[in-house]
């Protein structure tokens, strides 16, 4: 799973994605990837090749049948009042600071080959609170 993980960039996609994903919460498996899962992966921007940075991603959700999880990109730099952002705080990932903000306007899809390390996880009030804003559970 931790190949060179610039081989394998993270993709832009629309958030409808998550209605045909696996967002059942795991735990036990620890070598599986799965939603609350907080990893650093390779996330392209801007139009020229090769632009991009790792960043810390929160998963959201999976897609086996893929190869793939589905996370929203995660940033230190403040984000009050700015609703495409939920404050996340501290976690596992960022212990000493700065807290951490997810940007809940971009999903992205990840081959969990392009993951280069897992850095944590949300607590279970993180996770709610990311699911609630991106209608995850509801019908």
């Amino acid at each position: 799973m931790w190949d060179d993980h610039r081989s394998w960039p993270a993709q832009r996609i629309e958030h409808r994605m998550l209605r045909k994903a696996d967002t059942q919460v795991v735990t036990g498996a620890a070598s599986e990837l799965g939603p609350g899962d907080v990893v650093w992966a390779w996330v392209p921007y801007g139009r020229a090749a090769g632009d991009g940075k790792d960043r810390p991603c929160a998963i959201v959700a999976r897609e086996p049948d893929r190869g793939t999880v589905l996370a929203i990109p995660l940033t230190t730099r403040e984000h009050e009042d700015d609703g495409d952002y939920l404050f996340l705080g501290y976690g596992e990932w960022n212990e000493r600071g700065p807290a951490s903000w997810a940007h809940v306007a971009v999903l992205l899809r990840i081959s969990e080959r392009g993951v280069r390390s897992r850095l944590g996880r949300l607590d279970r009030m993180q996770l709610r609170a990311l699911r609630t804003v991106l209608r995850i559970g509801r019908r």
